[in-house]
């Protein structure tokens, strides 16, 4: 009888603890489960001809992307966006609302990022039936080309 209860407690202890390894086991598994927030990266690009600048500044987060294009020549009127949209890879595809000129439009903005520049899409558009604009001739756009600067300028 003195061996059927030191089998069944050695038994049962052996059993309580593989439990417990169980349980941590799916513990850790869930730790390293958990996504981390990809982080924002904040990059500014200017390009001045003159008296005349084109700046853009954006915020990416993943594949999201934000920011402001503004184009101000020095005796016209000026170009104030605000965008967002999606990036792939390093083509930037948004929608900006747009203040020029007293109007405010909703106009489609593309550009591509590199290491050193930004490439913005310029050319001429056309107004669909929800408003917005968008490139007429997309194959036929010319691009300007900012270099990228330090933020805080």
């Amino acid at each position: 009888n003195n061996a059927m209860l030191f089998i069944s407690i050695i038994f049962l202890f052996f059993s309580c603890q593989k439990k417990e390894e169980k349980q941590q086991t799916v513990e850790d598994t869930t730790i390293t489960n958990v996504t981390e927030t990809p982080p924002v990266i904040e990059n500014c690009y200017r390009m001045v001809e003159g008296k005349d600048s084109i700046v853009l500044n954006i915020k990416r987060t993943g594949d999201s992307i934000t920011g402001t294009f503004n184009w101000l020549p020095f005796e016209k009127d000026k170009k104030r966006s605000k965008f967002k949209g999606t990036i792939t890879n390093t083509t930037a595809n948004t929608i900006a609302v747009t203040e020029a000129e007293g109007m405010t439009n909703k106009e489609e903005l593309i550009f591509s990022l590199g290491e050193k520049e930004a490439r913005v899409k310029f050319g001429e558009m056309t107004e669909n039936k929800d408003h917005l604009w968008k490139y007429k001739y997309p194959e036929k756009t010319t691009e300007q080309v900012l270099q990228k600067v330090d933020c805080s300028y």
